[in-house]
């Protein structure tokens, strides 16, 4: 089977768009799939501003052009099927003359809402958004299906259409084991990158609450931080297999999947989110007790405080079987299989 991919730029980046795209093609072609990958290209400012003139939604409105339409359909030649992995370029793919699953890694109505909740220069971007995914998620052609990385977003699609909707979260990222010593470390670790204004607006929140707690919970980062206000003391997160740790989310809103977490599950770490992420663990046995929701940088204090009383052989026991069970319910390989049984159904 040949599939064209279109999405983001491969560049070996470590963003988390970039990171989904890079290994499901990867999962598809170790299945032989034959995978063709073609990225849409930024329009100048003009042109997105013309865009917007003419309805087309946020992030959408950045690659509506005809130079992207001609590019994929150019590389759609000889392909079977299209995934469209990313909704900003959901608008390019419906235009294709075979079928089409797009990939949402976020809904954009939903995301805008959550990410500026308090801002009335939004709504009128919210409001385009929603009309355009009423419209355009409704359809059975090309979109035979409509995948979605998070159950939250499968829920909103259901909402939308009565065709097939498939659940495609990213896969997690291989397990350190804990040793046979490993222990809880009074330490949290920071991890993702931190370019998007919104991600720095919510960094920042924290270490304004950090700064106001009294706490000798050390701070390790993997990657760097940007400059902050006051500043986060902290040093390099090493892994460890002697250590289980907590690991924080500090996203406030609730958009997509937030593959931080499954990292820090890999690295031993108890999640703390100021977002809620339990709908993608629920299934997953102890979810409530290693993946818990925060709102103020005390939480992780008290957090810290009940860990710590607990025997490390238990909570060895139990962070190892929770780590196993989150490998096998988000693997790669698994939500690859899904697209392909998504253009299977419809052949059939």
């Amino acid at each position: 089977m040949r599939v064209l991919w279109i999405g983001t730029p491969l560049t070996s980046g470590n963003a988390g768009n970039e990171v989904f795209d890079a290994r499901m093609i990867q999962a598809l072609r170790a299945g032989g799939v034959e995978v063709r990958h073609v990225a849409p290209r930024p329009v100048r400012r003009v042109a997105q501003f013309s865009n917007y003139l003419r309805g087309i939604p946020h992030y959408r409105a950045a690659f509506e052009s005809e130079d992207n339409h001609q590019r994929i359909t150019d590389a759609a030649h000889g392909c079977e099927a299209a995934i469209c992995s990313r909704e900003f370029f959901d608008g390019l793919a419906a235009g294709l003359h075979l079928p089409v699953i797009p990939v949402l890694h976020n809904i954009t109505s939903c995301s805008l809402r959550a990410i500026f909740p308090r801002n009335p220069a939004a709504r009128p971007f919210v409001w385009t958004a929603a009309r355009w995914e009423r419209s355009l998620y409704a359809q059975y052609w090309p979109f035979i299906a409509v995948a979605v990385l998070s159950r939250r977003d499968e829920a909103f699609v259901r909402g939308l259409r009565s065709g097939s909707v498939l659940y495609t979260p990213p896969g997690m990222p291989s397990r350190l084991k804990l040793s046979s010593n490993a222990a809880f470390r009074p330490e949290m670790v920071i991890s993702g990158t931190y370019d998007w204004f919104p991600k720095r607006r919510d960094l920042a929140a924290f270490s304004r609450e950090l700064a106001s707690v009294q706490t000798p919970i050390k701070v390790a980062v993997d990657g760097a931080l940007p400059e902050l206000e006051p500043p986060i003391e902290s040093g390099p997160m090493v892994a460890d297999a002697d250590a289980i740790r907590i690991g924080l989310v500090l996203d406030r809103f609730e958009s997509g999947f937030k593959l931080k977490a499954q990292y820090y599950v890999s690295q031993n770490c108890i999640v703390l989110s100021y977002s809620d992420l339990s709908a993608d663990f629920a299934q997953i046995p102890d979810s409530a007790f290693f993946v818990r929701r925060i709102t103020h940088a005390r939480d992780v204090v008290r957090v810290a405080t009940e860990l710590a009383a607990i025997p490390a052989p238990l909570l060895r026991r139990r962070m190892s079987s929770f780590s196993a069970a989150c490998a096998a319910a988000f693997s790669w390989e698994k939500s690859a299989q899904v697209l392909l049984d998504g253009f299977q159904s419809h052949e059939g």
